[in-house]
């Protein structure tokens, strides 16, 4: 049977009431459907605008306080030399040794040391003359043509970034240097480094706690770690390996380490945690120091304001639908009861003869003027009885 056919039966109460409130249902879902989309991409998107503003933060931010604890340290090397040689200046000056010696002195010092793994402290005259080096090939060249020298030249004392290729290099690599002048032996003292050895010169304690102190939803977090496994920076697993600790797969990381920019979802459980729970991450590479910075969250915690404003939608509609049933009904009962009242009037007029029985009209409406048009057709069916009678009478 068609479902069309068996509400076409119903009594009009029942049909509206079904009309409307499907009508309703049909409307509420859609407008729900629709706010939901709109407002699940709407969180989604800042989340993810904050995770990857966070992320790029901390990139920005590592760069920087590396950068700063290279300047300090280097700072800090060469000026601890200037002393050396200053004191060493001040002994020939007063006569306990001679000013050769105290050169000496200060040469041997200064090539004795070593700033990270292959960094190394220089010594070139104000005119951009080699005058010692580690390697001892270089010492007597003029070097004045490069650009970074011409620099120090201008400056004599602050930090300096630029590339160098040493005797028995392939290639330039990127280097940082701190220099001094001391004046009365026009020496300049230069602290160098290579970018690729400056994480051996950092203190990550620096930033670590900065990184750290970032939440995303209730216990999304930040972390730092290299391509090979390591994690630089963790809330629980700073100093492991991800790809030789047993614990974890590795999958996630390779696959994050491959990519080095972007973003991606995964299933991930801290050690203490009782089940795995999908998260989100951003992260940037940063390839001077061949380290990973990324932002995590929670989906479940990224979307705990769509399950609010889910229930809400559900407890809405609902009261609405409470709301809805009684108007509904009370205005099918505006339609039906003087329906039913005129109903009533004609079982009494087929029953009873015609006479002349009236019903109330309520109201001007299409209901009103079909008992107008009804009293009006009743009454000329009385006319039409008295005049029968009548003419029959006369007979």
């Amino acid at each position: 049977m068609n479902p069309f056919d068996l509400i076409k039966n119903f009594p009009i109460r029942y049909k509206l009431l079904f009309i409307y409130s499907s009508c309703f249902f049909v409307i509420m879902t859609l407008s729900s459907l629709i706010i939901f989309s709109i407002v699940k991409q709407n969180v989604q998107a800042n989340i993810e605008s904050e995770l990857k503003n966070s992320t790029t933060a901390i990139h920005n931010t590592i760069k920087t306080a590396v950068s700063v604890s290279i300047k300090n340290r280097l700072r800090g090397v060469a000026e601890k030399n200037y002393e050396i040689i200053q004191r060493l200046y001040d002994h020939a000056h007063q006569g306990e040794i001679s000013e050769t010696e105290a050169k000496n002195r200060a040469t041997d010092i200064i090539l004795s040391q070593s700033i990270g793994i292959s960094g190394y402290i220089c010594i070139l005259d104000g005119h951009g003359r080699v005058l010692k080096h580690p390697k001892k090939s270089l010492e007597g060249l003029d070097i004045s043509d490069h650009r970074f020298v011409q620099e120090m030249i201008a400056i004599k004392n602050g930090y300096i970034e630029y590339e160098w290729q040493n005797p028995g290099d392939a290639y330039p690599r990127p280097k940082a240097l701190y220099l001094t002048y001391f004046k009365p032996w026009n020496w300049m003292i230069t602290v160098s480094s290579y970018r690729k050895e400056f994480l051996k010169l950092v203190d990550i304690d620096d930033f670590k706690e900065g990184i750290l102190n970032l939440k995303f939803g209730k216990t999304g977090y930040s972390y730092v770690m290299d391509t090979k496994g390591n994690v630089i920076i963790h809330p629980e697993l700073t100093g492991i390996n991800v790809f030789t600790d047993k614990r974890f797969s590795g999958q996630f990381f390779r696959e994050m380490l491959d990519k080095k920019n972007g973003k991606l979802e995964y299933a991930w459980k801290n050690p203490g945690e009782t089940r795995y729970r999908e998260k989100l991450v951003f992260f940037n590479y940063i390839p001077e120091y061949d380290w990973v910075v990324a932002s995590s969250s929670y989906l479940d915690e990224i979307r705990s304001p769509l399950y609010a404003i889910k229930q809400i939608i559900i407890l809405v509609g609902m009261a609405a639908l409470v709301i809805f049933i009684p108007i509904t009904v009370f205005l099918s009962d505006t339609i039906t009861k003087p329906l039913h009242s005129l109903m009533e009037k004609f079982k009494e007029d087929i029953a009873g003869g015609f006479s002349n029985r009236s019903v109330e009209m309520e109201s001007s409406d299409e209901v009103g003027q079909l008992a107008f048009y009804y009293n009006s057709f009743m009454d000329r069916l009385a006319t039409y009885d008295r005049e029968l009678l009548s003419e029959i009478s006369e007979r």
